[in-house]
């Protein structure tokens, strides 16, 4: 975005404006972290018609944030959501780059005569929208919501809530600062934010440190039965059925950061987490170290994308079936897996 956009923004955003903030399909900590964020800053500012529309449900460990309560689930009342992006002028679109990450929403906004707005920092975005703030560099959208709400230079400050919001968006999508992505202006923000009255360990323990005891179990279980080592390509995969997920009294959210308990192992460069959705098919997420970049082979092979480092997918074929198709495509990426960092 340029001054001038920032500028045109600044004074278009008139007090009886309609503004509708999405994100994407279920909605991680960045993605409900900026889309809340955003809210509470346009309510300070006297923009009394702002509703957050998600298409699905947020997951547990995420309701505690400020605003949680209010969020418009497409799901769940999907005439009301119409009716709110139907009547829009300005719709932000937080955290993903394709309308189709929207899932039954993706028509509504395509549809819609609203000013669209998208921030996000995920590779290969689709063009869809007449104001553009993307950093594929950025450590998160959380990250570009902050720069987007600093650069339309209104006077009032940035309120505590939104602060809250904004730093569960860094925290979430950066490991806890401990990405490749997380970069000197990630910290100052987190700093910036703290000097707000943000309270890091409020903030790490309302969204790390509230587990449910079936939750902890699930993860015992896994650790114990369910990762399975590729040694000779370097990989750690985990799998789940619904029936294993039905065991353990799931939740939305239970297997957060599965993924990353596969990648800490000695010597093991990319972890796979497959899991079966209610849907049929199987959910997949990719984390990476170095130059393996999962954000390719999500793409090309698992009808998904997201960055080097960290990607989602899925497959529609039998978990077996997909297995063998991970296990078959991985050895075109071998000497990435044996010289990550190199």
């Amino acid at each position: 975005m340029t001054e001038t956009d920032y500028l045109q923004l600044h004074d278009s955003f008139a007090d009886d404006v309609q503004i509708v903030i999405t994100a994407h399909k279920s909605p991680d900590g960045d993605a409900v972290g900026s889309a809340l964020g955003l809210y509470h800053y346009l309510k300070v500012l006297g923009r009394e018609e702002v509703t957050v529309i998600l298409p699905d449900a947020i997951p547990g460990y995420l309701k505690w944030m400020p605003g949680a309560g209010h969020i418009l689930i497409n799901e769940e009342n999907p005439e009301d959501a119409a009716a709110k992006i139907a009547k829009a002028d300005y719709i932000f679109c937080l955290d993903y780059n394709s309308l189709t990450r929207l899932g039954a929403l993706q028509n509504a906004v395509k549809n819609s005569d609203a000013c669209i707005i998208n921030i996000d920092h995920h590779q290969e975005p689709e063009d869809f929208a007449d104001f553009v703030l993307l950093d594929s560099k950025a450590s998160s959208t959380a990250e570009l919501v902050y720069e987007f709400l600093d650069k339309l230079s209104f006077e009032e400050k940035l309120p505590l809530e939104a602060g809250q919001c904004l730093y569960v968006g860094l925290v979430t999508d950066t490991g806890s600062f401990k990405y490749r992505s997380t970069r000197a202006q990630t910290l100052e923000i987190a700093a910036r934010l703290m000097r707000s009255g943000v309270k890091p360990g409020m903030i790490y323990d309302k969204t790390f440190d509230q587990n449910r005891l079936s939750k902890l179990k699930l993860t015992g279980y896994v650790l114990n039965e369910k990762l399975e080592l590729w040694n000779e390509l370097n990989t750690a995969v985990i799998t789940l059925t619904k029936e294993e997920l039905d065991q353990y009294d799931y939740e939305k959210g239970d297997t957060e950061g599965l993924v990353n308990y596969g990648l800490s192992i000695e010597n093991i460069v990319l972890a796979v987490f497959i899991k079966e959705s209610n849907e049929g098919y199987f959910k997949m997420s990719f984390r990476s170290k170095g130059g393996v970049d999962v954000n390719e082979i999500a793409r090309k092979y698992f009808e998904g994308g997201g960055h080097i480092n960290a990607a989602g997918g899925k497959s529609t074929a039998s978990l077996d079936e997909t297995l063998r198709k991970l296990k078959n495509i991985l050895p075109l990426y071998e000497d990435k897996l044996h010289s990550a960092f190199l």
